[in-house]
C-alpha cells in the first residue's frame, strides 16, 4: 500500500511538473522584453537611414544632372517682365539657387525672344539687358545664379569704383 501511495506522488508530480506553464529558457522578464522591443525599434530606425540615405543620393543624382543640362539644354524663350523672375525659373529648374546681392532696385522690365540656345546664353542676354542696373552671375562651382545689384548713381554725380 505504501508503495501505491509513493507510485501515486510520483506519478502526480511529474504529472504535474509536465504541465508548467514556464520552461527555463522561456522566461520573460521586463529587461528581456524591454532588449527585444530596443532591437525592433533600432532595427526599425536602421532601414528608415538606410531608405534616407538612398533618397538623398538619388535625389543628389538628380539635381546634379539638371545641373549639368544648363550648357547642354536648346531652350525656346519667348519673355517679356522683370529680370528676377525669369532668373528664378532658370535657377529652379536647372537645380541651381538664386540670390539677390545688394539693395534691390526696381529692375526695367526685359524683352526675350531666343530658339535653340543654351540657358547660359539667356541668361547673357539677361545681363545685357540689365547691364546698367545690375551683373548676373553664374557661379557654377558654388551652384548658384546671382544678381547684384549696382549702386544706383545720382543725375550728375560721377560713379565710384
Amino acid at each position: 500500500m505504501i508503495w501505491k501511495i509513493r507510485r501515486a506522488w510520483v506519478v502526480l508530480a511529474v504529472f504535474l511538473g509536465g504541465c508548467s506553464s514556464l520552461r527555463p529558457g522561456d522566461d520573460v522578464t521586463p529587461d528581456v522584453y524591454a532588449n527585444r522591443l530596443m532591437a525592433d525599434k533600432m532595427a526599425v530606425a536602421a532601414d528608415a537611414q538606410r531608405q534616407y540615405a538612398a533618397l538623398v543620393a538619388e535625389g543628389k543624382a538628380r539635381v546634379e544632372r539638371k545641373q549639368e543640362m544648363l550648357e547642354l539644354d536648346l531652350i525656346n524663350v519667348d519673355y517679356i517682365g522683370l529680370p528676377q523672375e525669369l532668373l528664378q525659373t532658370l535657377a529652379y529648374r536647372y537645380g541651381y539657387r538664386y540670390v539677390e546681392v545688394g539693395q534691390p532696385t526696381q529692375l526695367r522690365a526685359i524683352n526675350i525672344k531666343m530658339t535653340s540656345v543654351t540657358p547660359t546664353d539667356v541668361l547673357r542676354s539677361i545681363g545685357q539687358q540689365i547691364d546698367r542696373q545690375a551683373d548676373v552671375v553664374l557661379s557654377m562651382p558654388a551652384r548658384t545664379i546671382r544678381l547684384t545689384y549696382k549702386t544706383p548713381v545720382p543725375a550728375g554725380g560721377k560713379k565710384r569704383g
